[in-house]
């Protein structure tokens, strides 16, 4: 999904945000599941997938230092993880996101020098972390992110009054 802004930014422009949206179960029965060496430190030897390779990928994708031709770099990007209680299975929490940006920040292990050129020698710190990955019902994060876009030629009164039959 890509994010544009509230002042009528189209989202195929350069500027928009790039979002994931996530939907991952953190916890069974109220003992955390999720899957830790998924969120480690990818490592540039192997083709292994995990969600710290496609987290890195993001930050290479919105850093300056890609300025190809036909590349339009975003102004973001995000990842929104689903906040979801089912009757024995739950999404991340605050504690789970602590965790696992821990390991986001870290570039991938391997040759340092082309991972620190790749994303313009930025260090991410934890915080860094916690700011790109939201925590949410994804409901309520497209309201709250993309309400001004989706409803933008609709009328406010209407919209406002769609939103609060829904809450």
């Amino acid at each position: 999904m890509v994010k544009g802004d509230s002042d009528g930014t189209d989202p195929k422009d350069a500027g928009a945000k790039w979002v994931e949206v996530k939907s991952l179960t953190g916890y069974k029965n109220r003992r955390a599941v999720y899957n830790k060496t998924s969120w480690q430190p990818w490592d540039l030897s192997k083709q292994k997938y995990s969600y710290h390779r496609q987290f890195y990928l993001d930050r290479v994708g919105n850093t300056s230092i890609n300025e190809l031709p036909e590349f339009k770099k975003s102004s973001g990007f995000e990842w929104w993880l689903q906040d979801f209680r089912k009757r024995t299975v739950s999404g991340f929490d605050r504690n789970v996101i602590g965790d696992i940006a821990k390991d986001l920040k870290e570039l991938p292990t391997g040759d340092t020098d082309i991972t620190k050129v790749s994303v313009n020698n930025d260090n991410y710190s934890v915080n860094n972390v916690k700011d790109k990955v939201r925590l949410g019902n994804i409901k309520n994060l497209i309201v709250r992110h993309a309400k001004d876009i989706i409803f933008r030629d609709a009328d406010p009164e209407l919209v406002q009054k769609l939103f609060d039959e829904v809450e």
